[in-house]
């Protein structure tokens, strides 16, 4: 019974943050949105008591920045049709490549890629901690 009581906090405590972290009202581009509609649906199914550490997952404007030392620094565009950004918390632990899933030997963002691309876009990782969604 504790273990239930237990997994019900986690559940909760999640559902608070994603009130903000998996919230969409900020896209504004009809794919963005239905993408974001559809992934938000199954992290919320498939990961109920993960939560993305007060980051907002959704983006339609991902940059990234390369270079340093003596190369100096170049900007880059994405340009996804949809940005996950997992930049803390349970998601980039479950799903990044470089996260305690990855190390520990979890593969689940082959799941999340798989379930992407069967909406009929393209997932690529365009950082250890940003998924990005491309159109076929």
């Amino acid at each position: 019974m504790i273990e239930m009581d237990y997994e019900t906090q986690m559940k909760n405590k999640a559902d608070e943050h994603n009130a903000h972290d998996l919230s969409i009202e900020h896209l504004t581009k009809r794919k963005s949105i239905a993408v974001a509609k559809k992934v938000k649906k199954y992290l919320q199914d498939k990961y109920p008591w993960c939560y993305n550490g007060g980051c907002r997952m959704f983006s339609e404007d991902f940059t990234y920045v390369t270079g340093g030392g003596d190369r100096g620094f170049t900007t880059h565009d994405a340009n996804a049709v949809l940005s996950l950004v997992m930049d803390g918390g349970d998601f980039y632990d479950f799903f990044s490549y470089n996260g305690e899933g990855a190390y520990y030997g979890l593969d689940d963002a082959w799941k999340l890629e798989q379930f992407i691309e069967s909406l009929g876009y393209h997932a690529e990782w365009i950082t250890s901690y940003c998924l990005g969604v491309y159109e076929q």
